[in-house]
């Protein structure tokens, strides 16, 4: 009898530390679980809640304060496409001159800005990279040049592309693969750019050894979560660099997002198209523009 009871009470202690190891185990996962959900909340967004599309709340998105913007300086003879507005959305136009008859709400840039010694190209590209300046009180910016038309539905753009971890969707470049390429095109057809501010740029990424295999960016139509910390923080680099050296900002995006470490998505121009077409070959009938200056 004291054998068996013997095997009984060592059951009993087997089966006691079993348990007690499988607690210590399930609290470690407890733990973590509630570690890493800490951590994937501070990358969501912090959205409104709306109505009108509830089902992009699937994706930690809650409001539809969203805005279109373009810039423009100096093309009195610019096409300004028109486009159907669409709810949710707001569009802006910052240009150094007035229009009427557009589909546009144009903001005319300040004399402190058009009175700076910036070339025109920079001053563009000033409002361009910079969207957190000017739209504080909007959750999501989706830059176009105005070589594109909106021909598809923004909603529809913005629920398929964008993703909570994801701050800045930059259009991926069809034709060209890094910045050498860029670089060669560059020095093909100077224009503002000296040939040694270009030779000055590309012996600086080769002093710090800036890998160019990162892609390659048009720049041309960009959507971001602009108002988030590491947008902000890429965005500066990015101003950064090209108000100090070229007006080509696709030299200094990658670059700048090497720098800072940021993460960014590109957009294929197959999804992209589908919302938004060149116009470049296109020759439509110009929006009437006022002569009120």
């Amino acid at each position: 009898m004291k054998f068996e009871y013997s095997r009984l009470t060592t059951s009993e202690t087997d089966f006691s530390f079993k348990l007690l190891s499988m607690g210590i185990f399930y609290f470690f996962v407890f733990i973590i679980e509630i570690y890493f959900h800490q951590e994937n909340s501070k990358t969501q967004f912090k959205y409104k809640k709306t109505n009108e599309y509830p089902e992009i709340s699937m994706w930690g998105i809650k409001n539809s304060s969203k805005v279109v913007y373009s810039c423009v300086i100096g093309n009195k003879d610019v096409v300004l496409y028109p486009f159907n507005k669409q709810p949710g959305f707001d569009y802006i136009l910052f240009s150094d001159e007035k229009y009427e008859n557009t589909n546009w709400t144009v903001v005319i840039i300040s004399d402190e800005i058009m009175k700076s010694p910036l070339l025109k190209e920079k001053k563009e590209n000033f409002f361009k990279i910079n969207p957190h300046l000017f739209f504080k009180n909007y959750d999501i910016s989706i830059y176009i040049d105005l070589q594109f038309r909106i021909v598809g539905d923004l909603n529809d753009f913005v629920f398929y592309a964008i993703n909570p971890i994801d701050n800045i969707y930059i259009l991926h470049h069809q034709n060209r693969q890094n910045v050498a390429s860029e670089f060669k095109r560059a020095f093909q057809d100077p224009k503002h750019d000296s040939i040694n501010l270009l030779k000055r740029i590309s012996a600086k990424y080769q002093k710090e050894k800036f890998p160019d295999n990162l892609g390659f960016v048009d720049s041309t139509l960009i959507m971001r979560n602009h108002n988030s910390p590491d947008c902000i923080a890429l965005m500066n680099k990015w101003w950064q660099q090209v108000y100090k050296y070229s007006y080509r900002d696709t030299l200094s995006f990658n670059y700048a997002m090497w720098k800072t470490h940021i993460k960014i998505k590109y957009m294929a121009t197959y999804f992209a198209y589908d919302y938004f077409n060149r116009t470049i070959n296109e020759t439509p009938s110009k929006e009437k523009k006022s002569t009120d200056l």
